[in-house]
């Protein structure tokens, strides 16, 4: 029962998660999936349209949404104004945004709700006539899937959406897998820099080039058949197989590195009553990405 409770507890810890993905045989990269909206979602929606999936969506995955916003003035504008009157936002704009029309920047001095027809702005440097536009670009938003999704599905369940998002943006997904049940994931990096004389044309010229690899490791700790053994399998399959993944992982700080990585160690531990305890450490070569949502 104790090592029961453990692993529970595990399985729904809030803090570091994993996500895996085999690479394709002979690639570096993994293959990219675009999802298409097939309807807007509004905020706190828990399910959303989307176009038929092109490959089945674990849950946990992350679909981040850009949108690109035109702003349109509804009338002209003459130099000094600080309103300027436009056709109804197609998302909120907060204060400071800068806008450009044509060549006349402008900078909003309050926040603007999705739908308003107006925007108060510091005074306008020159006219702007009717109808010109400027081109804003909110903050991607991130929709977390709530539960797996099948190939070709066109409704899929999310956590409450954050904000808007409208009908037919896309989003692109690397399809990857939870490893459920893991207990601490340590990151170390480092970047080795090298001097490297040449000569050319010019003569001797010297030259620095550095090559950057990181490693992590991940402890899991796992009933045996539940689905949470899904990304334990993926892993030894893995390191068996010699195959590149590429993973994503995300602190509850709002910090996500990424990258594609090789196992370089991998164990595993029968615990009794069908729970497995297992350790791997992953290496990659070249920055990885690093995001913060924070």
């Amino acid at each position: 029962m104790a090592q029961q409770a453990i692993c529970l507890d595990l399985l729904e810890s809030t803090g570091t998660q994993l996500f895996a993905g085999l690479v394709p045989v002979g690639s570096c990269v993994p293959t990219p999936y675009t999802v298409s909206l097939g309807a807007a979602i509004a905020i706190g929606d828990e399910t959303a349209t989307v176009t038929a999936l092109p490959v089945a969506l674990p849950r946990g995955n992350r679909l981040s949404f850009s949108q690109l916003v035109t702003v349109t003035t509804s009338a002209a504008v003459t130099p000094g104004a600080t309103t300027i009157a436009v056709t109804a936002l197609g998302s909120a704009i907060p204060a400071s945004t800068t806008l450009k029309f044509g060549n006349i920047t402008v900078q909003t001095t309050a926040a603007s709700a999705l739908g308003a027809t107006s925007l108060v702005v510091n005074p306008v440097p020159a006219a702007i006539a009717s109808g010109a536009t400027a081109i804003y670009r909110p903050n991607p938003v991130t929709i977390v899937l709530a539960a797996d999704a099948p190939a070709a599905a066109t409704t899929i369940t999310i956590d409450p959406a954050p904000a808007i998002v409208g009908t037919g943006l896309t989003a692109v997904t690397y399809a990857l897998l939870e490893l459920l049940g893991g207990e601490s994931a340590p990151f170390q990096g480092s970047t080795e820099l090298n001097q490297v004389t040449l000569l050319n044309s010019g003569g001797w010229m010297s030259k620095s080039a550095s090559q950057s690899q990181y490693n992590f490791s991940w402890t899991g700790y796992i009933p045996e058949n539940s689905t949470a053994a899904a990304g334990y399998r993926l892993l030894k399959n893995a390191w068996f197989n010699k195959r590149y993944l590429y993973v994503e992982r995300y602190m509850a700080n709002g910090e996500m590195t990424g990258g594609t990585v090789i196992i370089t160690a991998f164990s595993d531990q029968v615990q009794g009553a069908g729970y497995v305890q297992y350790q791997c450490t992953f290496e990659g070569h070249e920055a990885p990405v690093y995001t913060f949502a924070g």
